[in-house]
């Protein structure tokens, strides 16, 4: 019984993944306030900027979500908002480092991945058939 007592402390409700910006603004709290909603939005952003980069190497893919991950929970920290607000910067700095573990982890889920090359795509230009 007690080895199951870490998995009830560190459960978690995974929000759903962002489908446009637009979700991002109207629910930040629930992304940033979790370890698991951190990572579903570092999933997002990362595909965005990697479609955006042109980033085609999947290497460079989840480096590219661990830079977001640190870069989000540092900034988070320092604006004292989510579950990093009264983290040290240095220990946000490792959470974003851990959450970009996490959302390189959800690159695979199939239903996601979906979603992450549908963001993706929004960069790459449209092909015409003549």
């Amino acid at each position: 019984m007690l080895l199951a007592l870490p998995l009830w402390l560190f459960a978690q409700e995974i929000p759903a993944p962002p489908e446009d910006w637009t979700d991002i603004f109207i629910n930040l709290k629930g992304y940033l306030g979790s370890f698991a909603g951190a990572a579903v939005l570092t999933a997002f952003l990362a595909a965005l900027v990697n479609g955006a980069l042109k980033v085609e190497q999947k290497f460079l893919k989840q480096a590219m979500a661990w830079l977001v991950a640190v870069l989000l929970l540092v900034v988070a920290d320092v604006a004292n908002f989510g579950y990093v607000a009264d983290f040290p910067i240095g220990f946000a700095a490792v959470n974003g480092l851990a959450v970009g573990f996490a959302a390189n982890g959800t690159f695979d889920i199939p239903w996601l991945q979906v979603l992450l090359n549908k963001v993706e795509g929004w960069f790459k230009p449209k092909t015409v058939t003549t």
